[in-house]
């Protein structure tokens, strides 16, 4: 009966130690669990904060994209008008080329004109002298007559 008494003690130490080791472990498994919620919890904030971050920089590169379409319309309208405006210049430049081209000729024909009428005067001038000249001529041997004659 002392023997049966001792296996029964035993039985019951090594019961209350296997009770206490499993409360440890429940405890500290518990514990753990509490730890592991309160991480996910955390990562399920942090997951949510990125999540809006990721809607807001979607937002913002769908905003910066529309600038960026935007912006390269406008260059193309600007290049559209930059080459209108290189169109309409070179064809003034061309106006304006011809039109001084044409004061140029004009001038030209006007200078020729002008040099005719300076080479005719020039002609009717040497023409007048020799004709004065002729008649000076003619004069002086007219006195010798005449003094002749007297």
């Amino acid at each position: 009966s002392s023997a049966a008494s001792d296996v029964y003690k035993r039985q019951e130490y090594m019961g209350e130690k296997m009770h206490s080791e499993t409360k440890a472990v429940l405890l500290k498994t518990s514990t753990e669990l509490e730890n592991t919620r309160i991480r996910l919890r955390n990562a399920e904030m942090l997951l949510h904060r990125k999540a809006k971050q990721v809607e807001e920089l979607n937002e913002e590169q769908t905003k910066l994209k529309t600038e960026i379409e935007n912006a390269e319309a406008e260059r193309d309208l600007m290049r559209l008008d930059i080459e209108k405006n290189s169109a309409l210049l070179k064809r003034l430049e061309e106006y304006y080329k011809a039109k001084i081209g044409g004061k140029k000729e004009r001038i030209r024909e006007l200078k020729a004109v002008d040099r005719l009428h300076l080479e005719q005067q020039g002609f009717a001038i040497e023409e007048l002298h020799t004709r004065c000249s002729c008649l000076y001529q003619e004069l002086n041997e007219s006195e010798r007559k005449v003094v002749v004659w007297c």
